[in-house]
């Protein structure tokens, strides 16, 4: 098996400077865990639910 038969090719990117509620509002809707992020149309990274989690609680992911 080869990762062009198990990957999903549709696509969403966020901007560098879109606001983390656009990304929220983008995954609570989407089927996906992950965005790309871009800037001038080049991949910077990616963002996913849980980097969007700990910006909402600092404490996730560590014992309190």
């Amino acid at each position: 098996m080869n990762v062009a038969e198990v990957m999903t090719t549709r696509v969403v990117c966020v901007d560098m400077d879109d606001r983390l509620t656009i990304v929220k509002d983008i995954l609570d809707k989407a089927p996906f865990r992950h965005l790309l992020v871009t800037e001038d149309k080049q991949l910077q990274g990616i963002i996913s639910d849980r980097d969007l989690l700990r910006c909402l609680s600092p404490f996730i992911g560590t014992r309190c």
